[in-house]
Formats: structure tokens, C-alpha cells, sequence
């Protein structure tokens, strides 16, 4: 009775720790990221102008962007002096729209100016909300003081706000969808600090301070990216150019900062606001530009930035090989199938849509890899006509294999003395004596392991190659029984309706002969 109260409680804890994992492995999948190629992929950077047009103010400036899967959304401070209501803006992300029709890339899509967001300094887009949370940097209204506003993406409308604290307020905010973490950082209250939050924006790590860490005074919004925080410095006015941070948060400190080389023409004020990440190393700026006749534009800037994507491989009934599991953006990666035996090839997915191949395909080629690749391929049993035709074609090929082995070696081993003797042609004549008897032995050895090494191949095959070769010669020889037996099948059936066909001509004549009836030919 105590043993089968312990096998139950064993069996009981087994359950559990089985349930456990599986509840991991559903809540946390295994999942590949992607990362930056450097510790200073911003250096050199070429930024594209995509998007321009005038503001909606001309008291205002555009703080902030980020984006959802569609769109790119702006906000456009209209007065920082008061609370007038800012203008929040959506631009088409991709050539087509959300219903897939086609639209023009970065043009407005909806516009929205019902709710006041501070200074709207900094925006992040949480996926598993659907929510847009903005951080204020200001507090005209003193009960906005720490908070974060949320945005309803579809509406553009104002939704509610969280209080983080009352000892500092925001400057910028980024969601890291791997963790369902927020980072942010403060103002200068807080010592322009980065600190992460928990789901429910609770602060659950201090990153430290970062003051007096960048050129400039002040910083503006933020992105992430792996273990990567992207901001810009507050340079304008120190007439020193502008600058693209990046801070890692494991290390905690400043890794570069890399100049930002944007010449808008007639511009008389740049000033670099805030950066989002549209694609896997593709980053997206929203800079103010005043022209020197005064007016105030929204550029949107562009870069793609050298990245390193990951790839990932799994075969059921066999095995698939990546040319490399670290791939740079724009390189071709090349699949290589190995079925177990009696399996093919019938299904190939890549990142969750099927690829046709054949069955008889032993290799693929994923070109100019622009993202995490994630492969599954599936190999199933052969019928039985394929797997007869594969047992043929393996034993024709190991004996094809076994033979190049032999040439190779022979091949080898006549390459070598002819490199001996080629070197030993050099040799100076108070040595060539010695020198060639040191050949002759080493030549001697060398062909007799040459020699020996082409046997030992010799007799493998004559040991190895019997058993298949009299296997193979048993199944033709079956399949040459089969045949004859057909033949003598088809000539017996031929041979049976002549007969029969001559016993009817033959009654018939007879019939017509004697004037017999049927039963009479019968009897006989």
C-alpha cells in the first residue's frame, strides 16, 4: 500500500511538471530574433526623405511617431504654451491599405484633433493591447504629472491614462513585445533615467541615470530594439550637428553616437524629434524643418540599417540543413534535404506559407533574406515502387562511390610522387646522392601505401559487393520469371480461344454438312 501511495504521487508530480512545461512552451515559444549587424549601426547612415508636408500649426511641432501594423501615427503638438487640442495623424505604412487596396505609401490616411496630449513628447504601439501610449514630457495640468496617455489606434481618440509617478514625468516610451515590457525614460526630474515597466506599466528595473551622458541638454523620444535603446539628443541651438544615440540596457551606458546626416534644402531649423522602428532594422524619423521663409514642415526620414536575421529549421522523417543560422540582410540562404530512408520530400513551409517543391528535390534557395527565416519541412513514406526504385539507385550509388574512392586514391597517391619529384629536382647536386635514396624510399613508401590503400578499397568492395550484387541480380532474375510467366500466360489464353473458336467453325460445318441439331453434335 506505501509503494502505490508513492506511484501515485509520482505519477501525480509528473502530471504537474508535464503541465508546467507544456503551459511554458504555449505561453513563451522558442522564437528567433533579429539584431543589429554592430555596436554602431547607425554610422554612416544614408537617410531617404519619404514624406513632407506643412504642419497643421504654425505654433506647432510633430513630437512623436510610431507605428502599428498599417500605419504610421504622428502627433502634432499645436501649442505648448496650452492645452489646445493636438492633431494626431495616420499615414499608410505599406503601398496598400489594411483592406488591401492599393494606396500611396506615407500618404494621410485619417486625422484626428479632439484631445489635448501635453507635449506629446514620445509614443510606443502596444500589439496585444491595441493601444498607443503617449508620453506627455509636460504637465500644464498638474494632475498629468508621470502619467501616460493611451490612444485608441483605430479612432485616434483618447482612451484613459496611467499615473507611473508623481516625481518625474516622461520624456519617451517604447514597448518590447518579447517581454511585454515597456521602457521609458524620464525627464530631468528623474535624472533622465531608463526604467522598464511590467504590463501594468509598474517599474520593475531601474536602469540608472543618464545625464550629462550625450552631447546636447535634453533628450527626445525613444525607441528599442533587442538590447538597444535608440533616442536623439536635444542638440538645438548648440550648432553642433545632430546625433542618434544608442544605449544598451544590459551593459547600461552609452555604445555610440552616431551623426545623423540630413541636409534639408532652404532649412534654417532641424531638429530631429522621434524614431521608430516600420521593419526589422528599418527606422523611420519624423524631423521639424523651419525653411527660411518661416513656414514649419514635418520630413520623414528613412534608413535601413545593416542587420543580421536568424534562422530556424525543423524536419519531421528527416533532416534539413541551413547554409547558416546568422544571416545579413539582402544574403541568400540555401536548404539542404536529407530524407531518412524510404521518405521524400512532400511539403517545404517558410515563416507559415508552403513552398511547392518536388519530391526529388534535395536543396533550396531563400534569396535575399529581408527578415527571421522559420522553416518546417515535412518528409513522408515512399510507395512501393519508389522505395524498390530507391534501393536500386542506393546500391548503384555506393558502388559509384567505392569506385571514386579507388581513382581518388590512386589519383592521390600519383599526384604525391609527382610532387616529390618535382621538389627533389631543386635539391643542390653535394646532396643528390642522399637525397635520392631518401626518395626512392620515400617513393617506395608511398606508392606501397598508395598500393595498399587502393587494395584495402579493392577488397572492401569485393567483400561489401557480393551480397548486393547477387541481391540484385535475384530481383532481376524474379522480374525475368515474372515475365516469362506472363509470356506463357498471354500464349495459353491465345492459344485456348483459337481452339474454341475452331470447336464453334467446326460445328457449324458439320451442322450445314449432315443437317444435325446441337444436341446430336453433342452426342457426337
Amino acid at each position: 500500500m506505501q509503494e502505490m501511495r508513492v506511484s501515485i504521487k509520482g505519477i501525480r508530480f509528473l502530471k504537474i511538471v508535464i503541465g508546467v512545461a507544456f503551459m511554458w512552451g504555449f505561453f513563451f515559444p522558442h522564437v528567433c530574433y533579429a539584431e543589429f549587424a554592430s555596436n554602431i549601426p547607425f554610422e554612416n547612415a544614408s537617410w531617404e526623405l519619404v514624406h513632407q508636408e506643412s504642419l497643421v500649426s504654425t505654433t506647432g511641432n510633430v513630437q512623436s511617431i510610431c507605428c502599428t501594423d498599417d500605419y504610421i501615427i504622428c502627433i502634432e503638438n499645436v501649442n505648448d504654451q496650452n492645452t489646445d487640442p493636438d492633431v494626431v495623424s495616420a499615414y499608410y505604412k505599406n503601398t496598400v491599405d489594411e483592406n488591401g487596396n492599393p494606396v500611396e505609401q506615407y500618404s494621410l490616411a485619417k486625422r484626428v484633433q479632439s484631445a489635448s496630449y501635453e507635449h506629446a513628447n514620445g509614443m510606443a504601439y502596444n500589439p496585444k493591447t491595441n493601444e498607443i501610449l503617449v508620453a506627455l514630457y509636460t504637465s500644464l495640468d498638474e494632475s498629468n504629472r508621470g502619467c501616460i496617455f493611451a490612444i485608441d489606434p483605430d479612432n485616434l481618440t483618447f482612451k484613459n491614462k496611467v499615473q507611473i509617478s508623481t516625481d518625474y514625468n516622461i520624456l519617451g516610451i517604447d514597448y518590447m513585445e518579447d517581454k511585454d515590457q515597456y521602457i521609458i525614460q524620464t525627464n530631468s526630474d528623474g535624472g533622465y533615467s531608463f526604467k522598464i515597466l511590467d504590463s501594468n506599466f509598474q517599474v520593475v528595473e531601474d536602469l540608472g541615470e543618464y545625464d550629462g551622458t550625450a552631447k546636447g541638454s535634453n533628450f527626445q523620444d525613444l525607441c528599442v530594439d533587442g538590447d538597444f535603446i535608440i533616442n536623439f539628443p536635444l542638440t538645438l541651438g548648440y550648432d553642433i550637428g545632430n546625433y542618434v544615440n544608442l544605449y544598451s540596457i544590459s551593459q547600461k551606458k552609452l555604445i555610440s553616437d552616431a551623426v545623423m546626416n540630413i541636409n534639408p534644402k532652404n532649412a534654417k531649423v532641424v531638429e530631429p524629434e522621434s524614431i521608430c522602428e516600420t521593419a526589422p532594422g528599418e527606422f523611420l524619423a519624423t524631423v521639424t524643418v523651419q525653411l527660411n521663409d518661416g513656414s514649419l514642415h514635418m520630413y520623414l526620414y528613412k534608413t535601413v540599417v545593416p542587420y543580421i536575421f536568424h534562422a530556424a529549421a525543423s524536419a519531421k522523417n528527416g533532416t534539413v540543413t541551413i547554409s547558416s543560422n546568422e544571416l545579413a540582410r539582402s544574403e541568400d540562404c540555401k536548404l539542404t534535404f536529407m530524407p531518412d530512408d524510404y521518405y521524400e520530400l512532400t511539403n517545404l513551409t517558410i515563416n507559415g506559407s508552403e513552398v511547392p517543391v518536388d519530391a526529388s528535390t534535395n536543396s533550396y534557395t531563400i534569396s535575399d533574406i529581408q527578415s527571421n527565416v522559420d522553416i518546417d519541412v515535412q518528409f513522408s513514406e515512399m510507395n512501393t515502387l519508389s522505395k524498390l526504385d530507391h534501393f536500386v539507385a542506393t546500391l548503384l550509388f555506393a558502388r559509384y562511390e567505392k569506385i571514386e574512392a579507388r581513382q581518388a586514391a590512386r589519383a592521390e597517391a600519383k599526384k604525391e610522387a609527382e610532387t616529390t619529384a618535382k621538389s627533389d629536382e631543386t635539391i643542390t647536386e653535394d646532396k643528390k646522392s642522399t637525397s635520392e635514396n631518401v626518395e626512392k624510399s620515400s617513393t617506395n613508401s608511398k606508392d606501397k601505401d598508395a598500393s595498399t590503400n587502393a587494395d584495402k578499397t579493392s577488397n572492401s568492395i569485393k567483400k561489401s559487393s557480393p551480397f548486393k550484387w547477387i541481391l540484385l541480380i535475384f530481383i532481376v532474375l524474379f522480374a525475368l520469371f515474372g515475365l516469362y510467366l506472363r509470356i506463357i500466360y498471354v500464349r495459353r489464353v491465345r492459344y485456348l480461344k483459337k481452339r474454341k473458336a475452331r470447336r464453334e467453325w467446326e460445328r457449324a460445318r458439320r451442322i450445314q454438312e449432315q443437317d444435325f441439331d446441337d444436341d446430336e453434335f453433342d452426342q457426337i
